[in-house]
């Protein structure tokens, strides 16, 4: 079986050890892995691509979130399918999707564990003019507005020192200024939802074991939308307080549906994260791309 490991050495150096054990494993089952180390962003996207085209029947990504979702958009489409080793801060994917975090049980997953194919969303921004568009496939979330603007502002170099309380602290810094511009969410049949910030979910989990979109599964071929209708930092406040607690569906004004299509715009200057990272700005359209990644997961899953 070829094999190759995609290492993200930002996270490879929190958890040398569980890379390391990874990699005897395979080796003690009769698999040599090619080993590749990321060393800037976008670098794990290329990877995946020349491995496609190399026959490699497993890419292992060995880091988060941000690692996965890069092989991810590198093996969209193919056969080839994807094995995860989650090292990451959060490791949404691997909670999603039930992926052991302990290295023996992650192998034995991408050894003996069930190929399945699983439906992504799917975004694309119009930049500048219009002319170009910039595109992209996500397995967790998209996030618009004060969750777009918190990811943009936050320093790499903190998340890495302090993990999940340097988005929390940066949330804090810039609540006021990403909190007042309107969203007009176009979703199925026309109807039009205004609101100031928004999280569309292809997942159940978000930062963690919280919730943002409860109903989001990565085995149906829709959108959860979770709209926040008022505007303001003590607003957002209480809808962060809400999902700690797992009662902001409650609110009236919190808008949540399941959706195939989704185009968002806005008069101001708003942004965007797509599976914890900085993406881009509105105006953007999503929508879901069915049985479009193979991946490596549980039997019972």
């Amino acid at each position: 079986m070829k094999i190759t490991i995609v290492i993200n050495p930002i996270a490879g150096k929190r958890n040398h050890r569980s890379v390391k054990e990874a990699i005897t494993i395979l080796r003690s089952n009769g698999v040599i892995p090619e080993i590749r180390e990321t060393s800037k962003r976008g670098d794990a996207y290329i990877f995946a691509q020349e491995e496609i085209k190399k026959g490699t029947e497993i890419v292992i990504a060995a880091g988060g979130d941000g690692t996965i979702n890069e092989i991810a958009n590198g093996l969209v489409g193919s056969s080839v399918r994807l094995g995860v080793l989650p090292i990451g801060i959060a490791n949404v994917f691997s909670l999603e999707t039930h992926i052991p975090s302990d290295p023996v049980l992650a192998m034995n997953v991408i050894l003996g564990g069930l190929p399945t194919l699983i439906n992504v969303g799917y975004i694309r921004l119009k930049e500048g003019s219009g002319e170009r568009e910039i595109k992209k496939h996500f397995l967790l979330m998209i996030g618009i507005g004060f969750d777009g603007g918190v990811v943009r502002e936050i320093d790499r170099s903190i998340i890495s020192k302090w993990g999940k309380a340097a988005y929390i602290f940066n949330g804090m810094r810039v609540v006021s200024k990403y909190t007042h511009s309107p969203l007009y969410i176009q979703i199925d049949q026309g109807k039009i939802v205004k609101g100031y910030s928004a999280i569309i979910g292809k997942a159940h989990y978000y930062g963690g074991r919280f919730s943002v979109t409860p109903h989001a599964s990565l085995r149906d071929d829709s959108l959860d939308l979770c709209v926040f209708q008022s505007k303001g930092p003590w607003n957002m406040l209480k809808y962060v307080l809400g999902i700690l607690q797992m009662k902001h569906l409650t609110y009236t004004d919190v808008y949540y549906c399941k959706t195939k299509e989704i185009e968002v715009s806005s008069p101001d200057d708003v942004f965007i994260q797509a599976d914890g990272d900085f993406f881009g700005r509105l105006p953007a359209c999503l929508s879901v791309k069915k049985d479009a990644l193979a991946v490596m997961l549980p039997k019972n899953n």
